[in-house]
């Protein structure tokens, strides 16, 4: 017990520098603890999510401030990053509640399977749509990884192939199947022509 004092300050010589740390954090900590619970309550927190991890973050940051009530300069550098780190994934979230926000929070609830992956040429690429979506997918990637439905070489035999070499505005994941200008390009070169 007396160690805990002595490292919130609070034994000879007194040290308030750290006890104010010590509040801030502890303050800051009951502030999470509460949202994170609300959230619990709710059915809105799971720890393998983004948001979870936002949360795990956050504790992280205020455990270590609370740690370094020694080195005050350091805590209040930690427990500053963590209350602008509260204040933009609460803030974003009240926002988001109220309608003041269109979009989703900066801690989203749940987590998606990411639709792009390691790639050993390329930084990244997109990774097929699961048979389960293929007839709900606004965007449907082949088992070659490409945009566009399967082709077999049947279908391939006697066309001329053009390849589309590019980033997003190439993949175009905005527009939806039979709407890309890859496909508008195959429909204007005629039925020879398969991109």
């Amino acid at each position: 017990m007396r160690h805990l004092l002595r490292h919130a300050g609070l034994v000879r010589p007194y040290r308030f520098e750290r006890t104010l740390v010590v509040l801030a954090g502890l303050a800051l900590a009951l502030m999470v603890g509460a949202a994170a619970a609300i959230l619990v309550s709710h059915n809105h927190l799971l720890l393998d999510s983004p948001r979870g991890w936002h949360f795990l973050y956050l504790a992280g940051l205020i455990v270590a401030g609370i740690a370094a009530a020694p080195w005050p300069r350091l805590a209040a550098v930690l427990l500053s990053l963590a209350t602008v780190e509260i204040g933009l994934g609460m803030g974003s979230a009240l926002l988001y509640k109220y309608h003041w926000a269109s979009s989703e929070t900066l801690f989203p609830r749940d987590y998606q399977r990411p639709p792009y992956g390691w790639h050993p040429l390329l930084r990244a690429a997109p990774l097929p749509t699961p048979p389960e979506q293929a007839a709900t997918a606004r965007v449907f990637i082949n088992s070659q990884r490409q945009r566009g439905l399967e082709r077999t070489a049947g279908e391939l035999a006697g066309k001329i192939v053009i390849a589309l070499f590019g980033g997003s505005t190439t993949f175009d994941f905005i527009s939806p199947q039979r709407q890309t200008w890859g496909e508008r390009l195959e429909q204007m070169l005629g039925p020879n022509a398969m991109p």
